[in-house]
């Protein structure tokens, strides 16, 4: 009976020896975790999809009665290149605090021009509109804002009446959003536009207090409460003004015309543009005027407006909400970008009249769908356009990039995931996108770059995760639950929380905030022949620089001895990672490749191909988990062995 411990100790150790190789390694505890995360988030999608049936509540904005009024009188002066204006003030405080001042932004003198700049200047402001009781006002022209001192304090819930005198210059050039130019060899195309080009009311917030940023030109500097406003224009009677408003009324003078405008509904801001030059166009969609104005010279453009314009309109309100507003214009300006979204009102820049290509052609019809889906990520669903612009102009960018999908579909789609993988490669910046446009500079990012063109595709990498219709009800409850009000990356995550059923925080945290793209490459990979499985760890090199692990589907190829493909699988990938693939009877594995194709977003050399990394595949190799206790067991019984002999000998 001595030695039976001994034939045991040997027979347990055989056993553990044997298992190793014989049972496939399912609970390695990395890749049990990935499994179980993985169905998870299938389960989820398909058990707690949300379909909203609410209506919509417009009882808030048409009643109105917690808004502020604004109403203009504005008179261009077209010889001294400015215009007068008188702006009559009712303002409602909504927020829980009282104010002793109220402030302004300034920012006509800070944007671009040639010659002249333009300027605010402030005349004077009374109380009630009386010119007996003035009130004092402040103000910080390089900062681009005033403050106006009131005559008693504001309460919460309570509201002040006060008037603004007050003359814009219209700056010079073809260059910003406000301006008075014609194109030098064609004097036929003199515009005057007037956008911001008042003492626009600040916004409280409780994340800022009063938001008092100077005009910034990466990005839109604006953030704008809704309010009631109406507006009359008087022009040269020859003149046409397109305004974002209905025209409720035309007063006709000696050698001049006032017109009288009233969107109907709360907006963000008002602008009208006047020229001698422009031709009007309207039409009527569902009760709805579509008005179109362009230089005489732009030949091509009613073509694209009248086969697109209602196109876009039809389709984002099916997918997103619905346009609320009765009037739209599409206005011709002469600026150095694309165009520019106003409340009810879109500019498209002069630029594209020289367009004569079939792809020119489709250069504008781009930034028309663009500037149209602004009217719903702005305007009805509003943004703070300075803190998180990269908000709504990733959902406008994304957008236009569908309209072409969808009206185009035998086309390419437009998001590039190409071009996202080897940005680091080619620029040598980073990629987060959630930053204010004051922080991008210290982060080594491109404000254009993360908000025009990764914030879509991450939009678009998120639609092909959790499926188009899920994604299309996750903007309709964005809608639903933000028309009239601003909203944050935290609110965009929210609506897909609810048609999801589930947590994004692993889907928006790692992909708006983390500065690079993974790097994947493969550690190992293991073909285990009784079950047929292949065993691969993959290892994101960057994680220990990501503030959060990137979980995404990558695909794998399963190669024979003779560089054929034998198997091709997606799989989860969670930071770093074990997975395994089943592979058919009767095929022997000899590589992997895992790839950086599709919706993959992982970090690629330019020169590079689609091949992220490669590795020859082992067969029936024990795995650490299973080293480490066979391991010990054995110098558990090597030792154990080793005693009994020596006290064997010993005896002897």
């Amino acid at each position: 009976m001595a030695n039976h411990p001994q034939k045991v100790i040997i027979i347990l150790v055989s056993l553990l020896a044997i298992s190793g190789f014989l049972i496939p390694p399912i609970f390695n505890f990395p890749s049990f975790r990935y499994y179980t995360k993985a169905v998870h988030y299938q389960n989820s999608l398909e058990a707690k999809k949300y379909i909203s049936n609410s209506q919509m509540d417009y009882n808030y904005p048409y009643n109105g009665s917690e808004l502020s009024n604004y109403s203009f009188t504005l008179t261009l002066q077209e010889l001294s290149h400015s215009l007068d204006g008188i702006m009559d003030i009712d303002y409602f405080n909504n927020d829980s605090v009282s104010f002793d001042a109220l402030p302004f932004r300034l920012m006509v003198p800070s944007m671009s021009y040639s010659i002249r700049q333009g300027d605010i200047q402030i005349h004077a402001i009374y109380k009630d509109g009386d010119p007996s009781t003035p009130l004092n006002f402040q103000l910080y022209k390089e900062e681009n804002y005033m403050w106006v001192t009131l005559s008693e304090p504001l309460l919460p819930k309570s509201r002040t009446q006060f008037q603004i005198i007050f003359t814009t210059i219209f700056p010079d050039g073809g260059i910003d959003r406000c301006n008075e130019y014609a194109i030098p060899e064609d004097p036929q195309s003199h515009i005057f536009k007037w956008a911001w080009g008042y003492p626009m009311p600040s916004v409280y917030d409780e994340y800022d207090g009063w938001n008092l940023d100077p005009y910034n030109v990466p990005g839109d500097p604006f953030y704008s409460d809704m309010a009631w406003y109406k507006m009359s224009v008087e022009v040269p009677s020859d003149m046409v003004i397109a305004a974002n408003g209905n025209l409720t009324f035309t007063e006709y003078l000696a050698n001049t015309t006032r017109r009288y405008y009233d969107p109907l509904l709360p907006v963000r801001e008002v602008t009208f543009s006047a020229s001698r030059y422009f031709e009007e166009w309207k039409y009527i969609r569902n009760n709805q005027e579509i008005g179109l104005y362009f230089l005489n010279s732009s030949t091509h453009w009613e073509d694209i407006w009248a086969s697109s314009v209602k196109d876009m309109i039809d389709l984002y309100e099916e997918k997103f909400g619905e346009y609320v507003y009765p009037i739209l214009n599409i206005v011709e300006e002469h600026t150095s970008y694309g165009g520019m979204e106003h409340s009810c009102q879109v500019y498209i820049s002069s630029k594209t009249r020289y367009y004569n290509t079939p792809n020119d052609y489709f250069v504008t019809e781009t930034i028309i769908s663009h500037e149209l889906a602004h009217q719903w990520y702005f305007g009805m669903i509003g943004v703070d356009q300075i803190d998180a612009g990269h908000v709504d102009e990733g959902l406008a960018c994304w957008v236009d990039a569908y309209y072409h999908e969808w009206k185009y579909p035998f086309g390419d789609p437009d998001f590039p995931f190409e071009n996202i993988r080897t940005y680091e490669d080619r620029t040598g910046l980073n990629h987060r996108i959630n930053l204010s446009v004051y922080e991008l500079n210290s982060y080594n990012t491109d404000y254009w770059y993360v908000a025009y063109t990764k914030a879509p595709v991450i939009y678009e990498k998120l639609r092909r995760t959790i499926g188009t219709e899920i994604f299309f009800e996750g903007l309709r409850i964005l809608y639903q639950r933000h028309i009239w009000d601003f909203i944050w990356l935290d609110d965009v995550q929210d609506a897909f929380e609810i048609v999801t059923g589930q947590d994004l925080d692993w889907f928006f945290l790692p992909w708006f905030d983390n500065k690079n793209l993974p790097q994947y490459n493969i550690i190992s990979a293991t073909y285990d022949s009784t079950n047929q499985r292949v065993y691969i760890s993959i290892e994101d090199m960057r994680d220990s620089l990501h503030l959060y692990s990137y979980n995404q589907k990558i695909p794998v190829e399963i190669l024979d001895p003779s560089g054929e493909i034998i198997h091709e699988e997606w799989v989860w990938i969670n930071g770093s990672s074990q997975v395994s693939v089943q592979l058919p009877e009767d095929v022997i594995p000899r590589r992997v490749n895992i790839l950086n194709i599709d919706s993959v977003l992982a970090y690629k050399q330019e020169s590079a191909n689609e091949v992220l990394d490669t590795y020859r595949i082992t067969r029936n190799q024990i795995s650490g988990f299973y080293i480490l206790p066979l391991s010990i067991f054995a110098i558990l019984g090597v030792g154990y062995l080793g005693i009994k002999l020596k006290t064997r000998n010993s005896d002897k």
